[in-house]
C-alpha cells in the first residue's frame, strides 16, 4: 500500500478517538513552549543565507535517505512506545531547562558563558526530542531509523548555528592565511592585511599580484563547511556507525569544506584578472560550482545512498 494511504487509513482509524485529541493536546502545548526556539530559527535563517541554504540542504538529503529507504507505516497517529518516551523525554528536559534558569545562576556562581551554553544544550536537545515526537506520532514507530537522523542532525544544525558568529574572524583568518600561504607556492605577489576600523567595520585584505580582495564574512567558509559536517552526521546516524567514526566523520566533513572553500578562493583570485568584467557573475558561479561539488564529494565519501537499500 502506498505511503499516504497507509497513513490515510490509519488517520481514520484514530482521529474520532478521545485519546487521540488529548495527544494533539500535549503536542499543542509543546509547540507553544517551543515557539521561541522556533522564532528564532526562522529569524537567523532569514537573515543568513549560509544557514538557509544549510537548511534547504539538509531537507533534500532527508528527501533521498526517505527515496531509498524501506519505509513502513505502523502504530501512525497514536502515542506509540517510541513517540511517548520522546515526548517525555522533550517534557523533561524542558522543564529542567526551566529550573535551570530560574534556580541555577542565583544559587550557584556560575559564569555567564557556561550557563548560557549549558542552557543553550538543554532547550536545543529537548526541541529535537519533540520533533522526534511529533514525527513517530504522526509515522509511526517502524521509521526510528529516519526520524533519529534527522532530529541528531537537526540537533547538530541547531548548536552549530549559535556558532556563527564567534566563528566568524577565525574562520576568516585562517582561511586568509592559508589562501595567501598556497598563492605564494604557486609564485603569485601575495599579501594579507589586516584594517582595523573604529567603527566595528574592520576588513581583511588580501592583496594579490596589485589587486585587493575583501575576505568577508562571507568567504570564511561557514556555510560549506557547516553543511559538510551536517550530511556527515546524518549518514552517520543513519549508517548506525560508532561513536568513534561519528567524530571522525565530523572532523572529516570539516576539513574537506575548508579545503573547498580555499580552493573556491584561490579560483576567484586566480580567474578575476581575466574576467574582471564579470567578476561579480565569476564570483557566484565558482562558489555554486565549489559548494555543491563538495557536498556530492560528502556525499559519496561516507557511502550517502543512492539507490533503494534493502535495509
Amino acid at each position: 500500500m502506498h505511503t499516504r494511504s497507509q497513513l490515510k487509513k490509519q488517520l481514520k482509524e484514530n482521529y474520532q478517538s478521545c485519546e487521540f485529541w488529548y495527544h494533539c493536546v500535549l503536542y499543542l502545548l509543546l509547540s507553544i513552549a517551543f515557539w521561541p526556539i522556533t522564532q528564532w530559527f526562522a529569524d537567523t535563517t532569514q537573515a543568513q543565507s549560509r544557514i538557509l541554504h544549510a537548511f534547504i540542504v539538509i531537507v533534500f538529503a532527508t528527501g533521498f535517505l526517505i527515496r531509498f529507504s524501506k519505509v513502513k507505516i505502523s502504530a501512525a497517529f497514536t502515542l506509540n512506545s517510541r513517540a511517548r518516551i520522546t515526548l517525555i523525554a522533550a517534557y523533561t528536559l524542558l522543564f529542567t531547562g526551566y529550573i535551570n534558569q530560574l534556580l541555577i545562576l542565583k544559587l550557584a556562581n556560575v559564569s555567564a558563558p557556561f550557563f548560557l551554553l549549558f542552557n543553550a544544550l538543554i532547550n536545543i536537545s529537548a526541541y529535537c526530542l519533540a520533533i522526534a515526537s511529533v514525527s513517530f506520532f504522526l509515522f509511526g514507530k517502524h521509521l526510528d531509523r529516519i526520524i533519529y537522523t534527522i532530529s541528531g542532525t537537526f540537533c547538530v544544525f541547531l548548536l552549530l548555528s549559535t556558532l556563527l558568529e564567534p566563528l566568524d574572524w577565525p574562520l576568516r583568518g585562517i582561511t586568509g592565511q592559508w589562501s595567501a600561504a598556497l598563492l605564494g607556492l604557486a609564485k603569485q605577489s601575495v599579501l594579507l592585511q589586516f584594517h582595523p576600523n573604529g567603527n566595528g567595520a574592520s576588513q581583511l585584505l588580501l592583496i594579490v599580484n596589485g589587486h585587493t580582495y575583501h575576505v568577508a564574512t562571507e568567504c570564511n567558509g561557514f556555510g560549506v563547511i557547516l553543511t559538510s559536517i551536517l550530511i556527515s552526521v546524518m549518514l552517520v546516524i543513519f549508517r548506525r556507525r560508532s561513536y568513534l567514526d561519528c567524530i571522525l566523520n565530523i572532523m572529516t566533513g570539516a576539513i574537506v569544506g575548508f579545503a573547498f572553500n580555499i580552493l573556491r578562493i584561490i579560483s576567484i583570485v586566480m580567474l578575476a584578472p581575466l574576467m574582471m568584467n564579470h567578476y561579480h557573475f565569476m564570483h557566484e558561479v565558482i562558489g555554486g560550482i565549489t559548494y555543491w561539488s563538495c557536498l556530492l564529494f560528502v556525499w559519496w565519501l561516507f557511502k550517502g545512498p543512492v539507490e533503494r537499500e534493502s535495509k
